[in-house]
């Protein structure tokens, strides 16, 4: 299985950063989406679509592909409640 670390959001202010993200792994792929699995903060294993095109690679770090979503993919329904529900966050400051 391919790991995957799906950056959602970021924000910085002054000498800080957080950011959030979904780390999970692909469980399916076809030639135009992947299908992310993830767990919730209860245990939970849940899924969903992503296009492949709303993907943008950044970097592999051991063995992890680590993606942005594109600015103009717009999460709804099924999708958006997954990000909500598997996201992690983290900070950093100085």
């Amino acid at each position: 299985m391919t790991t995957i670390y799906i950056r959602t959001g970021i924000a910085t202010a002054h000498c800080a950063i957080g950011t959030t993200g979904i780390c999970g792994t692909v469980d399916r792929e076809t030639d135009k989406a992947v299908c992310v699995a993830a767990h919730t903060y209860k245990g939970k294993r849940v899924t969903a679509w992503f296009p492949k095109k709303a993907l943008k690679h950044e970097h592999t770090t051991n063995g992890t592909n680590f993606y942005s979503l594109a600015k103009w993919f717009k999460a709804n329904g099924w999708t958006c409640t997954f990000i909500e529900i598997t996201a992690d966050s983290s900070s950093i400051s100085a």
